[in-house]
């Protein structure tokens, strides 16, 4: 909503503004009156992923020259300083815990669906160990509250954790890594999250919905997918990837490799061309 202004300007006074470039970055498509304004009028549209500027594209007649897709990468940083599971199992204390699955996302009080299929698939899992880092304390007491009723014993929550480069310990040190978000406050269709290209840097495997959103960087190459809100679908997925070691491996190891392409320096690369090109 900020652009129509100055696409405005633009239109009124063309021969004082026609060296100036705009181009909106979206995250989710919004098809009423001004943002079809703003697309149409303005000179590049970035999206973060594919399903999303496809869907801008038929809807709206955007040439596809001028859209960019930017995917959410990872830094140099976080490709040089990945940590070891043997040291990150120390670090955590999490030694001789298998098979650990965990999970990095948001825990909160409201849309906490993703965790509840999780839960759900612990309590169908008994004999795997699962681990959420985050979430405030009243989050967390209501979590442990469900646990308690539905008797799940074999969960460890962290609790909010103040020093974010810590995550990364706990996502090294597990066997199975957990992105398993849902409708509940996401549109699936466009809802890319950061932490799918967090836990593919690992090295662990990766089990995901096959959403739209995330098929720029996951494929049955890569990740085991399970079925979207399916907790028991949920459960046998994550059970095929503790069993199955060497297909985890194969799939861990490629979205390692294909993470190396995943960076800033390479996709800031990609979206200055596109910009040069407008």
């Amino acid at each position: 909503m900020l652009l129509r202004p100055f696409l405005l300007i633009r239109k009124c006074i063309p021969f004082l503004c026609r060296k100036i470039k705009i181009v909106s970055w979206i995250h989710e498509l919004k098809l009423s009156t001004p943002y079809r304004f703003v697309y149409k009028n303005a000179d590049g549209v970035m999206g973060t992923n594919s399903s999303l500027t496809n869907d801008l594209i038929s809807v709206t007649g955007k040439p596809k020259v001028k859209t960019c897709v930017t995917l959410n990468p990872i830094s140099k940083a976080q490709l040089r300083d990945r940590v070891a599971k043997e040291i990150a199992r120390k670090e955590t204390g999490l030694n001789g815990i298998y098979p650990l699955i965990v999970y990095t996302g948001k825990i909160g009080l409201v849309y906490n669906k993703e965790i509840i299929h999780i839960l759900e698939a612990a309590e169908l899992l008994p004999d795997y160990h699962f681990l959420f880092t985050g979430g405030k304390e009243d989050a967390i007491q209501m979590l442990k509250e469900w646990c308690e009723k539905h008797q799940v014993k074999n969960v460890t929550f962290t609790g909010y954790i103040p020093d974010y480069t810590r995550i990364k310990y706990y996502q090294s040190a597990a066997d199975i890594l957990v992105s398993y978000y849902t409708s509940q406050g996401h549109d699936v269709r466009y809802n890319f999250p950061n932490k799918i290209c967090e836990y593919m840097l690992t090295g662990n495997v990766t089990i995901t919905p096959d959403f739209p959103a995330n098929r720029d960087v996951a494929h049955e190459g890569n990740v085991l997918f399970a079925e979207p809100e399916n907790s028991a679908s949920l459960a046998a997925t994550i059970r095929k990837a503790a069993e199955d070691k060497e297909l985890s491996s194969k799939l861990a190891q490629r979205a390692l490799q294909e993470m190396q392409e995943m960076t800033f320096i390479v996709r800031c690369g990609i979206i200055i061309k596109f910009l040069k090109s407008l």
